[in-house]
């Protein structure tokens, strides 16, 4: 039977191809020349080599995620030596500080290409000195306006190039060219034409009931694909990090039995992640049980452990499956199951959409922006707040589910304004804290230093449906500040003042605490609705207004 794939109609829609395919032309000789060619090339310093493979570029866990039909960068694409040279100069200077991953190599270095095929189209005979602001400013950007190239990057990523070899190369001929960055708004074609950058945020996430009629027939899916979709529905890793996940990335936790540890590698932001499984949780649970059962699959196939948890065969040794190929599976899967989009079109899977998809079910939980954080691996909370702030169920939720619209300050009175503060100009600004709400303007970046003060703060607003919260939460403090008298009376005794002056300050700062939960709580029984003032926060540290403590509490 030929091999099934996957083809686009004119009208947008996808449907299902078979093709015969010829055997692979390659021959030995070929395997032979290439290997020469690198050897070639590994005799000469790094920075004078046309063909450079990335293990000599990278650590090996960041190429773990890249296509496995590209071990290796050249630039042959470049005809002129001058062009060539200054390209592989840039490229290095870039990766040596981190800013080039290796996916996104290859095609960086072909936006390059764009420059010396403008030059051959506008020039007869090229040269260094045709590169100037006018040709760049002028020329380069008409010449990629006028065939509609998509995006900005193909002519921000030359801009630099040029701009990197005037200022590093002048020996290698560059004059000073200054490049206007405003150049870039004329740029017409600013975004690509592929789906995903058509979508609003909130429509990139996979829609519920997708996910569920997908759940619903996961035992119909090729084992392998089932196996990566159960684990990036619970976890919400990126892809990339998902398929390259090592053999050994689940263990048990010795600090404590009820966990397992998975740790995985984030390319990304180039760190690793310890995600912590707790066995009695249904969603853990099924996560536990989906790595184990693929260890033990590739323990017989392979008949050893092998580097990765979803490897596949590449000449003698391994690599992990790729991202593209799990998806083109299940695209597969989904038509001939017809789970079909609200147009009746066959869903388009992306591995990106169930990250979505995750990030904003934790955030419709209740979860909070830090946890969110740690969960997604985000390295700002910036990033995070697309899942907090940008949801319309979300918007519904803070202004009919928690406590029915009824959010009560310190003091015991309700604050009306935080639906203005939970909807406000596409942006929450009523940000999630344990207990309630924080009255706060969280806008991005703009994040409050004062840890676990919530309670003895102005801004905090409780959520009526929370009491067996606070009432915990009176529990616990009770029970400290019953502790810390104990331990003030002790450090009087032995003489230890400056200890009893530091305890009886953090006394003082929990029977406040104290009499604010028994306000909130006092509250919420009797009536639940008062009308109060309210006050206006600004931040002291830049204008006048707002009041701020001499010591933060709790601190």
């Amino acid at each position: 039977m030929a091999p099934a794939s996957l083809t686009r109609h004119a009208d947008g829609s996808r449907g299902v191809v078979t093709k015969e395919y010829s055997g692979v032309t390659s021959t030995a000789a070929n395997d032979v020349i290439f290997t020469l060619v690198i050897l070639r090339e590994k005799m000469r310093p790094l920075e004078q080599r046309d063909l450079i493979l990335l293990r000599d570029l990278y650590p090996a866990d960041d190429i773990a995620d890249t296509p496995r039909g590209t071990p290796y960068i050249h630039f042959y694409q470049f005809q002129f030596e001058w062009l060539r040279d200054t390209a592989r100069c840039f490229v290095l200077s870039k990766i040596e500080h981190r800013e080039l991953s290796p996916r996104t190599l290859t095609a960086y270095i072909s936006r390059l290409v764009l420059l010396e095929t403008c030059l051959r189209e506008t020039y007869a005979n090229p040269r260094i000195e045709h590169v100037t602001q006018g040709f760049i400013s002028e020329t380069f950007l008409n010449w990629g306006n006028a065939r509609r190239l998509a995006g900005k990057n193909w002519y921000a990523d030359v801009c630099n190039m040029v701009q990197y070899a005037s200022g590093y190369l002048p020996n290698k001929g560059w004059v000073d060219i200054k490049i206007d960055k405003r150049n870039l708004r004329r740029v017409e074609g600013m975004w690509p034409g592929g789906r995903g950058y058509q979508l609003k945020v909130a429509e990139r996430s996979i829609p519920e009931d997708v996910v569920e009629r997908m759940f619903q027939r996961l035992d119909t899916l090729d084992t392998v694909a089932r196996r990566l979709l159960i684990l990036d529905r619970y976890t919400g890793m990126r892809c990339s990090d998902l398929h390259s996940l090592d053999f050994d990335c689940l263990k048990d936790d010795p600090d404590d039995t009820r966990f397992m540890i998975l740790t995985f590698y984030q390319s990304k932001v180039k760190r690793w992640n310890t995600k912590p499984l707790l066995k009695e949780d249904a969603a853990h649970a099924l996560v536990i049980k989906t790595i184990q059962d693929q260890q033990q699959d590739v323990l017989r196939a392979w008949g050893r452990r092998t580097t990765y948890l979803f490897p596949t065969r590449w000449g003698d040794g391994e690599a992990p499956i790729t991202a593209s190929y799990s998806r083109k599976v299940i695209n597969l899967w989904i038509i001939a199951q017809r789970i079909n989009d609200k147009d009746g079109r066959p869903w388009e899977f992306g591995w990106h959409g169930l990250r979505h998809f995750y990030g904003t079910e934790l955030a419709l939980q209740g979860h909070d922006i830090a946890l969110i954080q740690m969960e997604l691996g985000h390295a700002s909370a910036d990033m995070t707040m697309v899942y907090i702030n940008r949801r319309l169920q979300l918007k519904k939720k803070a202004l009919l589910e928690k406590g029915g619209g009824k959010f009560i300050d310190i003091k015991g009175q309700v604050d009306e304004r935080m639906t203005d503060l939970a909807v406000r100009k596409e942006a929450a600004l009523a940000v999630d804290v344990p207990g309630g709400l924080c009255a706060l303007p969280g806008q991005l970046g703009d994040w409050c230093e004062h840890n676990r003060a919530c309670m003895t703060c102005i801004h905090f607003r409780a959520d009526a449906d929370q009491i067996a919260f606070f009432d915990r939460e009176r529990g616990a403090i009770t029970r400290t500040i019953a502790r810390l008298k104990q331990e003030i009376a002790g450090f009087r005794q032995d003489g230890r003042s400056r200890m009893a002056e530091i305890g009886e300050r953090r006394l003082a700062h929990h029977e406040a605490l104290l009499v604010n939960l028994s306000t909130i709580i006092t509250t919420i029984q009797a009536e639940g609705s008062y009308r109060g003032d309210t006050r206006r926060y600004q931040r002291p540290a830049c204008r006048s207004g707002g009041e701020a403590p001499p010591q933060a509490p709790g601190r």
